[in-house]
């Protein structure tokens, strides 16, 4: 598939662009490397994008990474993601804006959960999520507690 094609050489590059800028701050790097780890996160693959970091060039890391991509790209969120993010890149001052970042959304769920339930993170709360601590079209019955939000 010409996508992940395309969005594997693409994060290739941003790792090496990754390991090349030495700490400097490169907010496009950075927001990239959260959001493909938030998602990979997702199919409990994250350890892959610390594989490719390390060794960007790594066929073995490409493979994965391929084979992880091209799963993900059956969510239609994030091929709408992945392809904004890809034409972000090619800009030549490209900016993490106009790809959306998510933490603790949830989306389209119907749980029944027997004891207390908590959405949300145990730090401050500070961060640089588009959306965070959302609940879209989801019902749910607890048998404890609710809390959402971080705290």
């Amino acid at each position: 598939m010409e996508l992940v094609t395309i969005g594997l050489g693409l994060l290739v590059n941003t790792c090496v662009k990754n390991q090349a800028v030495n700490g400097a701050i490169d907010d496009f790097v950075t927001g990239s490397v959260k959001w493909v780890k938030g998602w990979f996160g997702k199919t409990n693959k994250q350890d892959i994008v610390q594989k490719l970091q390390a060794n960007p060039t790594s066929p073995e890391a490409q493979a994965e990474v391929s084979d992880t991509l091209t799963k993900l790209i059956e969510n239609n969120q994030f091929k709408e993601e992945f392809e904004k993010w890809i034409v972000e890149s090619k800009k030549p001052n490209p900016s993490m804006n106009n790809v959306i970042t998510k933490k603790n959304v949830i989306e389209g769920a119907n749980l029944d959960i027997g004891g207390n339930i908590k959405i949300g993170d145990k730090g401050d709360g500070k961060s640089d999520y588009d959306e965070k601590n959302i609940l879209k079209d989801v019902t749910i019955k607890g048998g404890g507690d609710f809390t959402l939000g971080d705290g």
